[in-house]
C-alpha cells in the first residue's frame, strides 16, 4: 500500500496528463503471483518461513524495479509513439472490453464469486441487481448533469440507504459483516518495513529466484503495451494528447521509487483517470488526497473500510464500465463503419472471454488484413496519357 501511494504521487505530480491517478495493476501482477507460486513450489517443504518470505519480497521489488527501468529508457528513447500506430477501431474494442471487466468485476465485487448461473439465485439477485440499477442511475445522473460533485453525493448517499434499510430491517453490524455485505474485516493498525532490510536479503534464496528470471520477463512487456494502450485509451476519453515518452519517464520512476518501498507494478489507470476527469476536470489535487489516505491506511489502520458496502463499491464499477460500453458499443454504431464496428466487437468479444492480449491481437490482426485487401483494390497507375496530352 505503500508502494501504491509513492507511485500514484510521483505519477499524479509529474505526468503529463494532470488528471493521471496510477495504481498497481492486476495483469502483471497476477502473473508475478503465479510465478511466486512456482518458486515456492520448487523450495523443499523443510525451507524455513523466512527464507521463503524473503525471497518473495525481493522477487516483487526486483520486478518493480526492471519493469520501471524498461519504462524509463523506452521513454528515453522517444520510442511511446509506436502505440499510435494501433488502429482505432481495436482501441475503440480493447476500452469496450475494459468497460465489460470493469461492469462484471463491479458484479463480481457485490457476490464475491466469478460470474455463473448462481447470479440468478434469488439471495444472488438480491446482492446484485439493486446494484447493478445504482451503476446505472449514476451514469444516468452524471451525463446528464455535469457537476463534478454528483457522483460522490450519489456514493455517499447511497452507503446512507443501505444502513437506513438495515436498521429499518434491524439487521445489526455484525450480521451483515458475516454475511458479506461488507468489504470485510480489517486490521485496526499496520506497520510499514522497508523490504530491503539487510536481516531480509541475508535470507533470500536466490538460485530460486535467479531461476524464475524467464518467467517474470513477460511482466515487463505486458506493462508496456498496457501502460501505452491505458494511455493512448485515456487519451479518447479526455479528447487531448498525451506526451506518451513523458508519461513512460514519470511511470519509470514512479516503479522505481513504488518497488524501492515494496510495491507492485504499477502505471495509469483509465476507469480513476476517467473518474478523475469526471468528478474534477482532470486535477491533481484528488490524486494527491488519495495517496495521502492510502498512507494513512496504513500506519492509523483501516477500520473504516470495514463499514463501506459491497454494493455501493461495486456500483461504482458498474457506472465505470457501463459508461465506456456506451460510448464503445452503443454510440459506435452511429459514428463508425459497420466492418470497424464489427472490429469493435470481435476485440470486445475476445477481451471478455479470452482475455487483453488475445483481443489485442485479432482486432490487429484482421484490421491489416482489411488493410491490405482494401490497398489491393487502389489502381497502381496514376495517369493514363496520350501522345497527344504528352
Amino acid at each position: 500500500m505503500i508502494g501504491d501511494a509513492v507511485l500514484l504521487t510521483v505519477v499524479c505530480l509529474l505526468s503529463s496528463y494532470s488528471g493521471s491517478i496510477a495504481v498497481e495493476q492486476d495483469v502483471p501482477n497476477a502473473i508475478l503471483a503465479l510465478v511466486i507460486a512456482g518458486s515456492m513450489a520448487a523450495m523443499p517443504l523443510t525451507t524455513n518461513p523466512t527464507e521463503r518470505f524473503s525471497t518473495v519480497v525481493v522477487m516483487i521489488v526486483g520486478t518493480t524495479v526492471i519493469t520501471g527501468l524498461i519504462f524509463l529508457l523506452l521513454g528515453i528513447f522517444k520510442l511511446g509513439g509506436l502505440v499510435r500506430f494501433l488502429p482505432y477501431p481495436v482501441m475503440g474494442g480493447f476500452l469496450a472490453g475494459t468497460g465489460w471487466l470493469l461492469l462484471t468485476g463491479g458484479v463480481g465485487v457485490m457476490v464475491s464469486m466469478p460470474i455463473g448461473m448462481v447470479y440468478l439465485q434469488p439471495d444472488m439477485l438480491f446482492r446484485w441487481l439493486p446494484g447493478l440499477v445504482l451503476g446505472v442511475a449514476m451514469w444516468l445522473a452524471v451525463s446528464r448533469l455535469k457537476s463534478p460533485l454528483l457522483l460522490p453525493v450519489i456514493f455517499a448517499g447511497s452507503v446512507f440507504a443501505f444502513y437506513a434499510v438495515a436498521w429499518v430491517l434491524k439487521i445489526p453490524f455484525a450480521r451483515l459483516s458475516a454475511g458479506g455485505w461488507l468489504l470485510g474485516s480489517f486490521s485496526a493498525a499496520s506497520l510499514w518495513q522497508f523490504p530491503l532490510k539487510p536481516e531480509t536479503l541475508s535470507q533470500v534464496n536466490w538460485p530460486v529466484l535467479l531461476g524464475q528470471i524467464p518467467a517474470l520477463a513477460p511482466i515487463a512487456f505486458i506493462s508496456v503495451i498496457a501502460l501505452l494502450l491505458n494511455a493512448n485509451g485515456l487519451e479518447l476519453i479526455i479528447k487531448k494528447d498525451i506526451n506518451l515518452n513523458h508519461d513512460l519517464v514519470v511511470a519509470g520512476w514512479a516503479n522505481l521509487a513504488a518497488g524501492l518501498t515494496g510495491g507492485l507494478v504499477g502505471y495509469h489507470a483509465i476507469s480513476l483517470s476517467s473518474l478523475n476527469h469526471t468528478m474534477s476536470g482532470s486535477k491533481r489535487l484528488p490524486g494527491l488526497v488519495t495517496a495521502l489516505l492510502i498512507t494513512l491506511t496504513v500506519f492509523i489502520g483501516a477500520k473504516l473500510l470495514s463499514y463501506i458496502p459491497k454494493l455501493t463499491l461495486g456500483a461504482l464499477l458498474v457506472y465505470l464500465g457501463f459508461s465506456l460500453l456506451v460510448e464503445w458499443v452503443y454510440q459506435s454504431w452511429f459514428k463508425f463503419p459497420r466492418i470497424d464496428f464489427a472490429i469493435i466487437l470481435l476485440t470486445l468479444g475476445m477481451i471478455a472471454f479470452r482475455g487483453f492480449p488475445e483481443g489485442i491481437a485479432t482486432g490487429l490482426l484482421i484490421t491489416v488484413v482489411l488493410f491490405v485487401v482494401r490497398y489491393s483494390r487502389v489502381s497502381v497507375v496514376s495517369h493514363v496519357l496520350s501522345g497527344a496530352s504528352y
